[in-house]
Order: C-alpha cells, then structure tokens, then sequence
C-alpha cells in the first residue's frame, strides 16, 4: 500500500465518521432546544430549526454520503488486498487481471495457457459487477461444467 492510497482511506474514513457524528446530532437534538436557541438569537440557530424540521431530507443525505464514503475505501482497501494476495506453493498463476475489460481480454489465453499446462483444476476469482462482468460470469459457469 502506497502512502497516496493510505492517506485516501484515512480521509474518507475521518470524514465518514464525522459524517456518523453529525447524524447521531441530527437525530438527538429535540426541537424544543433549537426553539430556545432560535429565541436567544444564537448564529447559526435559524439554520438548525430548518434542518431540524425536515430531518428525514438532511439525514439522508448524510446516510447516503458516508455510505458512499465507506464503500469508496473499501473498495480500495479490497483492491490492495487482492493485489498483495500471494500465489501458494504448488499453483500457477496464469492472469492476474486488473479491470473487468482485461479479464475478458486474457480469459480465452489463460484456458488455453491451462489446457498446454495440463492442468487438471483451475481456480478463478470472477469478476464482480454488472456488463461485461455478467458476461465473462456467465462464460466461466458454462467452462465449469465443460469436459
């Protein structure tokens, strides 16, 4: 993991979880606190009664940011991991293919790569997602059950 990919996950992480703070907020402060502030004119006070009065909006889109926040670094953290998976004693690594659109590339040469091999069983890890992914998914069930 390089310090580019660290500092992402980190900031995507911090503010996921000052987003999580700020939702805890939204839904523990009662309207009758922000009514007394509103009365004493505090700054800042006319904002909160109007993002208190629709909660359900400003919640959210809180909800959906920090969710997207969250996925966006696990996404990442799950890309490095795959990456640094190493190739056990014993098995051939025949692709290691980065993108969906590589797989579907190099599918057919790493079959062929394993039939010249001889290999008796071959191990994959299909692609996730929707497109071209469904398609390469669907080839690599029908090669399963193929003789």
């Amino acid at each position: 993991m390089n310090a580019f990919n660290f500092a992402i996950i980190v900031l995507l992480l911090s503010f996921a979880g000052f987003l999580a703070g700020t939702e805890a907020s939204l839904n523990s402060i009662s309207r009758i606190a922000v009514e007394e502030l509103v009365n004493s004119k505090k700054r800042g006070s006319a904002w909160l009664l109007k993002v208190t009065s629709n909660r359900i909006k400003y919640l959210n889109v809180v909800l959906l940011v920090r969710k997207a926040c969250e996925l966006a670094a696990t996404a990442i953290v799950a890309t490095i991991a795959l990456d640094s998976f190493t190739t056990p004693n014993g098995a051939i690594r025949i692709a290691s293919p980065k993108t969906n659109e590589e797989y579907a590339r190099v599918l057919y040469e790493a079959f062929r790569s394993a039939d010249i091999k001889g290999l008796e069983r071959v191990f994959v890890i299909p692609p996730t997602g929707g497109g071209i992914a469904v398609a390469i998914n669907d080839r690599l069930a029908k090669s399963a059950f193929e003789k």
